[in-house]
């Protein structure tokens, strides 16, 4: 790699501008589960199996 001129920082600048555009719409809306609570409580199980089987200090 090497530095670019300075006369490049606009159209380098407007690349980057015209990427985060491009990908904007998916980041600002991230595809949720129909059924948040749902998922959450199925997360927390998973945690909480997983903690059991593995923790070094079970209760």
């Amino acid at each position: 790699m090497q530095p670019l001129p300075e006369s490049f920082l606009p159209e380098v600048s407007d690349c980057i501008d015209f990427v985060m555009h491009k990908h904007q719409n998916r980041i600002a809306q991230p595809k949720l589960p129909d059924d948040i609570p749902k998922a959450w409580a199925k997360w927390f199980e998973k945690v909480d199996r997983y903690l059991q089987q593995n923790c070094v200090y079970r209760i």
